[in-house]
């Protein structure tokens, strides 16, 4: 997803750049969310296939440019306003201009996941190390994955920094809303930290009523167990109250929950301490990307990135699909 902002706190202020930015090639959609405002431009032209151009809010977000042209494939513009610069309405130049893609039973559902960095994408500059969410891609071909989660999160901080605000712009009926923190709520800092029985499930709440908001789907899975074992090569429960605070949410709100702590730790057991290293992000010094070497137990590589991928999507086919 890229963020467009007139005043400059999105990645584009302007988009067409954003438009231009966009690989060429990509399986799934990129979704470009323009931000309130009256934005003017020359002349929009969108060649690229498979964008969703999705405005904050329809009559707060206005596009003012000359012309809006698009000719690229897969190419939807929802939820703005368009207008010529000289002042007319909107523009019959645009593909389903102001259109609200909820109405369009063709439509692809999207899977929005929000976390932490077991979950986000990584570049190759940080392989192999990857995200479970990142993975998750490879596998699903009926759906689209738009995974915005992002390293170092809370469901505190995700909402503090309004990416939830994001996806929740991006939100439509036949949607699901993937949720799973917990990694950094443990943590002491005051932007992040939340108390399991608290304001754990007062943050995760928020990401529950704008998925049911939107029609979409709201499904929570408990955090990734950590590859710490103890002296006796049992692994040790490093979550605290959180994953139970998680589970006690999904059955008061009657939501689906994927256990992904529990089924990670019947993985890493199974396999014992030694073998499960093969999983996370542990290399000899003399990667090219670690040069001194790194022994991760809380971050996947691509083997591990694909088998946790793996069990959610088993978790969720056991869980009614």
């Amino acid at each position: 997803m890229y963020i467009v902002a007139k005043d400059g706190s999105g990645d584009f202020t302007s988009l067409q750049a954003a438009v231009d930015a966009v690989p060429a090639g990509k399986r799934t959609p990129v979704i470009l969310l323009v931000r309130r405002g009256i934005y003017e431009e020359a002349d929009i032209t969108v060649k690229q296939s498979g964008l969703r151009i999705i405005g904050a809010d329809r009559e707060e977000t206005v596009i003012v440019c000359r012309s809006f042209r698009v000719t690229g494939d897969r190419v939807a513009v929802e939820n703005l306003t368009i207008r010529q610069a000289d002042g007319a309405e909107e523009t019959p130049l645009v593909c389903a201009a102001g259109e609200d893609s909820r109405k369009h039973a063709e439509r692809t559902p999207t899977w929005f996941l929000c976390g932490d960095s077991t979950m986000c994408d990584y570049g190759p500059e940080e392989a192999p190390r990857m995200g479970w969410g990142q993975a998750l891609k490879e596998l699903v071909t009926d759906v689209y994955v738009e995974n915005c989660a992002s390293s170092g999160r809370s469901s505190k901080s995700f909402v503090d920094e309004r990416r939830l605000k994001n996806v929740e712009a991006c939100l439509r009926s036949g949607d699901k809303l993937f949720i799973q923190f917990g990694h950094n709520d443990e943590k002491p800092d005051l932007p992040r930290a939340t108390t399991p029985w608290d304001t754990y499930p007062q943050y995760l709440n928020l990401y529950i009523d704008a998925a049911l908001k939107a029609g979409a789907e709201p499904i929570l899975l408990t955090s990734i167990a950590r590859r710490h074992f103890d002296e006796n090569g049992v692994l040790k429960h490093t979550h605290g109250e959180y994953p139970a605070a998680m589970r006690a949410l999904a059955a008061q709100r009657g939501l689906r929950l994927l256990d992904m702590e529990q089924a990670t730790e019947r993985l890493l057991q199974s396999l014992g301490d030694e073998p499960s290293k093969a999983l996370f992000n542990w290399q000899e010094p003399g990667h090219p990307n670690y040069p001194d070497g790194v022994q991760d137990n809380t971050h996947l590589c691509r083997e591990g990135a694909l088998q946790l991928a793996k069990i959610a999507l088993q978790l969720l086919a056991e869980s009614g699909g």
